[in-house]
């Protein structure tokens, strides 16, 4: 990048500031067509910031294991709600939010709503506080880090297919956001050890301190 220089006048970059998250956040959406209601119960927002140690990469990859094994217990069946998921996704570039999404039958006359609401509440919170209490499973931990680093070797061997739009989105996000910067290779070279080095006792000890 030495060839390169800044404009003389670079555009005006504006800042805005977000307020802080105060309190849970709860939507319901409907629609007349549809068989279900949809509830959003957002409960955290947090900052977010890059990796800049091993060991904080290592405790990212922790959280990414809680999310991906909370969501499969959560997408098992229940007659109480048609669909739910544990949502650990970024709302904007500063900011990830933590929330829980589901579906539930929509009840046949309007007396029905809020009960009906209310016995699918219970049941995904239910299961919440069930992995809290009780936590997961060697072979849930096993089967979810596996297809964790599938995914990765995966990327790994199709390296040299990756196309120019990602690269350009690496250096833009690393520049810009202080994200890190890795190849696939020593992205995977890392994935292997970190991964497998996490026990179920860590797992469930982090999966007690949640919601």
């Amino acid at each position: 990048f030495s060839g390169f220089q800044n404009p003389p006048q670079s555009a005006e970059q504006l800042a805005q500031e977000l307020p802080e998250f105060g309190e849970t956040n709860l939507a319901i959406f409907t629609d007349p067509q549809q068989s279900t209601h949809r509830l959003e119960l957002t409960y955290q927002l947090q900052n977010l910031v890059p990796f800049q140690t091993i060991r904080e990469l290592r405790q990212g990859m922790l959280r990414t294991l809680y999310w991906d094994l909370l969501d499969d217990r959560l997408s098992t069946y229940s007659p109480l709600f048609t669909r739910a998921a544990a949502l650990n996704s970024n709302l904007l570039r500063t900011k990830r939010r933590r929330a829980i999404v589901f579906e539930y039958p929509k009840p046949v006359d309007a007396a029905g709503t809020l009960s009906a609401a209310k016995a699918a509440i219970r049941a995904v919170i239910g299961r919440l506080l069930q992995v809290q209490q009780y936590g997961f499973l060697e072979s849930e931990l096993n089967d979810r880090r596996k297809v964790r680093l599938n995914s990765f070797e995966q990327s790994y061997l199709e390296r040299d297919k990756l196309s120019s739009d990602s690269f350009v989105n690496d250096y833009v996000n690393h520049f810009s956001f202080g994200e890190n910067l890795t190849s696939t290779a020593q992205y995977w070279d890392l994935m292997q050890p970190l991964y497998s080095s996490i026990t179920l006792q860590e797992l469930n000890d982090y999966a007690k301190a949640q919601l």
